[in-house]
């Protein structure tokens, strides 16, 4: 799926937005306002795939990853890049859910509601590097077993990390986000700290 509007549609199960299995992607799209009563009310990538390029808003799951859930097994890996997760709302994982084989570079996950990590529950085997969590609401964001560099979490991070380097305490300070501008201000703390 590339250039799309994903928008208002619910799932009985999990990915109310967008659903694959054993590869597919989404990219440069808007997926938003989409419902799973499951897990990934935005997109669901199970067993491999790509989200790149995209902004996932205002999504909803009753169990894990408002925004998205990556769930990678038996050799298949995900790829979470480039995208902006915000206004989502899940149980677990309010933005994004990933567990197994998930490599994500370059995210911003901001102003997500969950019981449990607000914004990210990352587990056994997944990779993030340039990542922002901010502003999420409800529980702090875990890792159990997962590996982050250049990682900005002004509300700390908690879990059994595998290591985090690079990581920035203060607020990212986005330019205006009340007015969903999630761009780094000019003296955000996170200007030039990422890693090619």
């Amino acid at each position: 799926i590339w250039n799309s509007l994903i928008e208002d549609n619910r799932a009985t199960g999990g990915g109310g937005g967008v659903c694959f299995n054993l590869g597919g992607a989404v990219r440069f799209s808007t997926v938003r306002g989409n419902n799973a009563v499951t897990d990934a009310g935005g997109v669901m990538a199970a067993l491999g795939g790509t989200i790149e390029g995209c902004v996932l808003e205002g999504n909803r799951a009753g169990h894990a990853g408002g925004g998205a859930a990556c769930v990678s097994f038996f050799g298949a890996r995900t790829t979470l890049r480039s995208s902006l997760c915000v206004n989502n709302t899940a149980a677990v994982g309010g933005g994004v859910y990933a567990a197994g084989l998930c490599h994500a570079a370059n995210l911003t996950i901001a102003s997500n509601t969950a019981a449990e990590a607000a914004g990210l529950l990352a587990s056994d085997g997944c990779l993030f590097s340039n990542l922002i969590l901010a502003d999420n609401a409800g529980g702090v964001d875990v890792f159990s077993n997962a590996a982050c560099s250049q990682v900005c979490a002004p509300a700390g991070l908690t879990g059994s990390m595998a290591a985090v380097t690079g990581l920035i305490t203060n607020p990212p300070l986005f330019r205006n986000p009340a007015a969903g501008d999630f761009r780094l201000g000019v003296f955000s703390p996170c200007r030039d700290a990422g890693t090619n």
